[in-house]
């Protein structure tokens, strides 16, 4: 039953992923996107656990459930899309673009001062495991940099001014270190889809397919050998650029790896799965939903500043319900491990139940409202789609906080920038 089950997946994800091939711009959309994540992501994951000896010592741990979730709550999401729309209104708004490139240079140096903040302050507060004080508010003015390049692409595209190009140089090489210093794939990916995203909004311009597909495939071997990579870069030996591309660009290698068995289940790549598949059946057999609370708790945890207002106040203003990783390790005595996530489906079913197929629609029919507005040129919406297509390519990875987290990032920061560069009078812009 576990294997019929997962074929099923497996052919609804290759449908959807060759349809999109079909039509330039269904690369960019969310169907196509959440199909990348599921198959690439958790799909070998989902593979290697099939029969896995160590699920099955638990017991009422079931990987069919999770499975038919994925399934039902993928298909509801694809189906919120396809929906012709009624949609909610974006404004559409007329801006000077001289005060939308003053307000891309404010962030830039907003997140310079972090970094050079962060980089004097002593290792032994660096070193640290949890970061407190200064490390976390430094962080957070250098994580405005990650604004910088998707905001600079649109407005790049929009008024075709070399100077937008400067603050969005300085975060492709900030980007380029972490790929390449710390193997960070996440990064590289949204990289890459905010490039052809801009182009496509932008100018109407297709990258060719097979250039396409060719850094589809690199990055595929580097996801699925990124832990390969991370453990030469952590090694005191010298290693050669010879020895890389042998270990992580190796197509038949990886190839193996993506089709492994339940023997390398205990590796760090079937790890998000494997928490997924025991969050969900630690959940349906205790019935501890947290009904969508544990959204407004990470965007207290992430957003209310407790050195400002106070760590007593920020933690009243959280509800008390329990995290999928408290269920599971107050039901099985499971601990998930540092670093590693609980999936979005999981997420979902943990809030909502069966009923996350609702909110699975839902999702699907308002990134269906974002897209056909964005692609109008409405620059607001342009800017949700960025906003959010990350979260749509690592949902498996994820949760469904970062829907929210996300958007309150960006309203923080581009916000006033937005509403400061408003123009109501179209005639009053000036080409750049």
């Amino acid at each position: 039953m576990e294997g019929l089950l997962f074929s099923l997946l497996v052919v609804i994800c290759v449908v959807v992923f060759v349809k999109s091939f079909m039509k330039y711009d269904a690369i960019l959309q969310f169907p196509f996107l959440i199909t990348c994540d599921l198959f690439f992501f958790l799909g070998p994951q989902l593979y290697s656990l099939i029969g896995d000896k160590h699920l099955a010592k638990m017991d009422g741990v079931s990987y069919s459930l999770f499975v038919v979730l994925c399934i039902l709550f993928y298909s509801c999401a694809l189906m919120g899309y396809r929906r012709p729309a009624v949609q909610s209104k974006i404004p559409s708004w007329s801006f000077d673009g001289k005060i939308l490139i003053i307000g891309l240079y404010f962030l830039s140096l907003i997140s310079l001062y972090g970094r050079i903040k962060l980089s004097a302050l002593p290792d032994e507060l660096l070193n640290m495991t949890q970061w407190s004080g200064l490390p976390v508010r430094y962080l957070f003015f250098a994580s405005v940099g990650k604004l910088c390049l998707p905001f600079g692409i649109v407005l790049y595209f929009k008024y075709n001014n070399k100077f937008i190009l400067i603050p969005m140089i300085s975060e492709l090489v900030s980007i380029f270190s972490m790929v390449v210093l710390s193997g960070r794939r996440t990064p590289a990916a949204f990289t890459g889809l905010m490039i052809l995203t801009g182009l496509w909004f932008g100018r109407r311009m297709k990258i060719p397919l097979p250039l396409i597909i060719g850094g589809g495939v690199v990055f595929f071997m580097f996801v699925m050998n990124v832990g390969i990579y991370r453990a030469m870069l952590r090694s005191d030996e010298k290693v050669e650029v010879s020895q890389i591309v042998s270990e992580v660009f190796d197509i038949k290698k990886t190839l193996k790896r993506f089709g492994g068995s339940s023997d390398n289940s205990e590796e760090e790549g079937a790890i998000d799965a494997r928490n997924g598949i025991i969050a969900t059946s630690a959940v349906l057999s205790s019935s501890r939903y947290d009904y969508g609370f544990i959204v407004w708790n990470a965007l207290v945890h992430n957003w209310v500043p407790g050195q400002i207002v106070g760590h007593g106040l920020k933690r009243a203003l959280k509800v008390d319900v329990d995290s999928p990783g408290t269920v599971v390790s107050e039901e099985y005595g499971y601990r998930l491990a540092r670093g590693s996530c609980v999936p979005g489906y999981a997420e979902v079913f943990a809030s909502f139940g069966f009923l996350g197929c609702f909110f699975m629609y839902f999702l699907g029919k308002m990134a269906r409202s974002i897209w056909d507005q964005a692609i109008t040129g409405n620059l607001i919406a342009q800017i949700c789609h960025f906003a959010l297509a990350p979260v749509y390519l690592r949902f498996g990875g994820g949760g469904i906080w970062l829907l929210l987290s996300g958007l309150v990032f960006w309203l923080i920061f581009l916000g006033p920038i937005l509403v400061f560069a408003k123009r109501d009078d179209e005639s009053e812009l000036r080409p750049l």
